[in-house]
């Protein structure tokens, strides 16, 4: 089977069940909303149809503004949605792809720390160089 998208050859999964039978499947992913018919490949799925969904769902027309949340739950919130859109814009994904394993997440975690520590650093230098 191939991709309605990229033309690339759908890569099937091997399952194996209680009995020790293994189950091969070739079905690839549902195209839809992007398109009718057909079936995708795992990085078309990813770069494609996910994007699509986020931008069609509710979470994007949620109404922050009425949920019973304090003020800065409400703005984590729309932080939280801007960064998928983010994400997707400029990776062409969420934080949903199967291409990482454990320590890829916490290796991504660990440098964003990392980030984190310098940019705290920096505000705090630049706070005691305003205050001498």
């Amino acid at each position: 089977m191939r991709c309605v998208f990229c033309n690339d050859e759908i890569k099937g999964e091997v399952f194996t069940t209680s009995s020790g039978f293994q189950i091969a499947l070739d079905i690839g992913h549902n195209v839809d909303p992007v398109a009718k018919e057909g079936r995708c490949c795992e990085k078309c799925n990813y770069s494609i149809v996910i994007p699509a969904r986020i931008r069609n769902s509710n979470i994007n027309k949620m109404d922050i503004e009425h949920t019973e949340a304090c003020n800065i739950t409400k703005s984590i919130i729309k932080d939280l949605i801007d960064s998928d859109k983010k994400g997707v814009e400029e990776y062409g994904t969420t934080v949903d792809r199967g291409d990482y394993n454990l320590k890829d997440w916490l290796q991504h975690a660990y440098e964003e720390t990392l980030d984190t520590a310098k940019y705290l650093a920096a505000a705090i230098k630049k706070l005691e160089n305003q205050n001498k």
